[in-house]
């Protein structure tokens, strides 16, 4: 028997990368596509059994095509999103909600006072 062993944890793999704006290698063209799998930094996001991904992550980005690493992932914003029907939950909304809620605050607390 051979007594060497390898650690297969660690192959492939750099050191530990967290956050979005940890150092990310970019692709390098001149590695065969198999080895550039491996290289590939990992994606870090977790599925549904609460364990990282470890799916190659996209070259430039901090996670892999099926976790928002895909040009063109996640939703436009504003009217592009086509969700806009009664634009109760606009910016311009929200603030003027929270400004009758201060008005509403400091008439209560000015009765309470007298």
């Amino acid at each position: 028997m051979n007594d060497t062993t390898t650690s297969t944890s660690t192959l492939g793999r750099g050191p530990s990368q967290k956050g979005p704006k940890a150092e990310r290698p970019m692709c390098e063209k001149t590695h065969s596509p198999q080895l550039r799998l491996t290289l590939a930094p990992r994606c870090g996001a977790r599925t549904r059994k609460h364990t990282p991904c470890q799916g190659p992550a996209v070259c430039g980005k901090a996670r892999c095509r099926m976790h928002g690493g895909a040009n063109g992932s996640g939703a436009p914003r504003g009217e592009r999103n086509g969700s806009w029907q009664t634009g109760q939950w606009t910016n311009g909304a929200k603030a003027a909600r929270r400004a009758a809620s201060e008005v509403v605050k400091a008439a209560r607390q000015s009765l309470s006072e007298t």
